[in-house]
């Protein structure tokens, strides 16, 4: 169990990159939007610091999917939501990072 992700929380990239969190559900938390998978497409990752373009590397920019952290019980408006245990990886990475929360941004709705 886990507790549930909101556009309060926190999202980073493994490069010490934040991505600007969105969501677009009906659920929300204390007035806060619960986030789901069907809104990773719309967040977009600044301040990665993978930038050695010696090596043909390229900041992380936005998510490309997510790998784990889904609720498998909670839907909303038929995607899951996710939760603070959120794995995900970044599109533009070169090579593909990790991408995962540092916090939910609520601690009163969790779920499985």
């Amino acid at each position: 169990m886990g507790m549930v992700l909101t556009e309060d929380g926190t999202v980073k990239c493994g490069h010490g990159g934040s991505a600007s969190l969105s969501g677009t559900g009906k659920l929300s938390v204390g007035g806060v939007p619960v986030l789901r998978t069907a809104d990773i497409g719309s967040w977009s990752i600044t301040g990665c610091g993978q930038t050695n373009t010696d090596k043909s590397q390229v900041p992380c920019a936005t998510l490309l999917s997510v790998v784990g952290g889904e609720s498998s019980k909670l839907f909303v408006e038929g995607s899951p939501v996710l939760l603070e245990n959120l794995s995900a990886l970044s599109a533009e990475g070169k090579p593909l990072n990790d991408v995962s929360a540092a916090g939910a941004g609520q601690n009163k709705l969790s779920s499985t």
